[in-house]
């Protein structure tokens, strides 16, 4: 995503929550029965937070539920703090107007520590992740932080359990999310790894096809030669085209000094020249000399395939090519896949925001290719320049 555009989400973001602080506020004075009840006011501020964040996320989900549940649970939590700091400190006995500049600084040096730190770390990759299991015990413990903030408060402020109760409300919620963020990581790899063995399955039957191809192209061409020495001109030009047509499977062969690179790459040649796309190659197979076998095959055919699929969309002739370029660059491998793209995507941590349904398990490819590169201590970039999208990977040489 464009940085310009970035900036301007932040803004109305940050001008969508300025606003729901505002209503809460405003609510407050106007209505003095709702700061007397604090069931009415607890009500009061979900409501409106989860109206902030439906404007933020513009969909209703379980993910706007979880999302209203956690600024609840810490607002309480900071409440009792403060409250308990107030009684035990001299700050009761300054004027009005102190106390509330205190009480704003101090929940000001709070929000601003938790924007900097819990709140960066909970989302994964920028994201929640919520369905109705984590959604509903994170609702479980907003109701037991709501029953200690309550019982708190019935108690004018001298229940010092309300403020382990409140601790123990975060770090639960907190504890959740890390245990959730690493199941799905550990999925996503087990996603990856299942890919990973397909791959090498698929690796060794297209080994074996091109092998088969290359033994039939070596008979047709003695074929041919025999099929020359046929009197009849006419039979035997006729017999050579149909076999010279026949051996034409050959020229899609790639050669690039990289065995395993070319078996993949022949393979693809003969997609492409069934979808009618052209593939150019510029490679220097032998500079991959330090990469594993099924590495170069995931990297190679996972960019290819999302290159083939993104092409294939264009009816135009001229805009249906893949370019694949391989070259030492100042003792680092460069890898370069480009090909035309109908409108530039939007990114999402760095890499194409998937546009189709089934978002789980689409986007892995990308993310194959970038741990493929990390494992060799590399790092991928994507680029959309004239219509062209770019994904370049720099490895360094060992």
């Amino acid at each position: 995503m464009p940085l310009h555009v970035m900036e301007k989400k932040k803004i109305k973001n940050g001008l969508i929550l300025c606003g729901a602080w505002c209503v809460m506020l405003a609510a407050r004075l106007l209505i003095p029965a709702i700061g007397e009840h604090l069931i009415a006011e607890f009500f009061m501020r979900f409501v409106i937070t989860m109206i902030a964040v439906g404007l933020i996320s513009k969909k209703i989900s379980w993910e706007m539920i979880y999302c209203t549940v956690w600024p609840l649970i810490v607002y309480h939590c900071i409440n009792i703090i403060w409250n308990s700091l107030h009684r035990v400190s001299a700050i009761e006995q300054q004027p009005r107007v102190l106390q509330y500049l205190f009480s704003l600084l101090f929940f000001a040096a709070v929000y601003l520590l938790l924007s900097i730190t819990l709140f960066r770390w909970l989302p994964r990759n920028g994201f929640y992740q919520a369905g109705p299991r984590r959604t509903l015990s994170a609702a479980a413990v907003l109701f037991l932080s709501l029953f200690s903030y309550y019982n708190f408060y019935q108690n004018r402020g001298e229940s010092n359990l309300a403020v382990l109760v409140q601790l123990y409300c975060v770090t639960f919620l907190y504890l959740q999310a890390e245990l959730f963020k690493k199941s799905e990581v550990k999925q996503e790899y087990a996603l990856m790894e299942r890919m990973w063995y397909q791959q090498k399955k698929q690796y060794e039957i297209a080994k074996d096809q091109m092998q088969v191809i290359d033994r039939k192209c070596h008979d047709l061409k003695y074929q041919v030669a025999a099929m020359r020495h046929i009197e009849n001109p006419t039979e035997r030009e006729k017999n050579l085209k149909e076999l010279e047509q026949s051996i034409r499977i050959y020229d899609s062969i790639v050669k690039t000094g990289n065995e395993i690179l070319d078996t993949l790459l022949s393979e693809k040649s003969l997609i492409c020249e069934a979808r009618d796309i052209t593939m150019h190659c510029v490679i220097d197979g032998k500079k991959l000399f330090f990469m594993d076998s099924i590495d170069i095959y995931a990297l190679f055919g996972n960019a290819i395939d999302n290159a083939i699929e993104c092409v294939e969309k264009f009816s135009e002739k001229e805009m249906r090519f893949i370019d694949i370029c391989v070259a030492e660059k100042q003792h680092f491998l460069y890898i370069r896949f480009s090909n035309p793209i109908e409108r530039a995507p939007e990114y999402e941590n760095d890499l194409p925001k998937t546009t189709k349904k089934n978002k789980q398990y689409h986007g892995i490819g990308l993310k194959s290719i970038r741990h493929i590169a990390e494992k060799y201590g590399g790092d991928i970039s994507v680029s959309t320049e004239m219509n062209c999208f770019n994904l370049e990977v720099l490895l360094p040489v060992k």
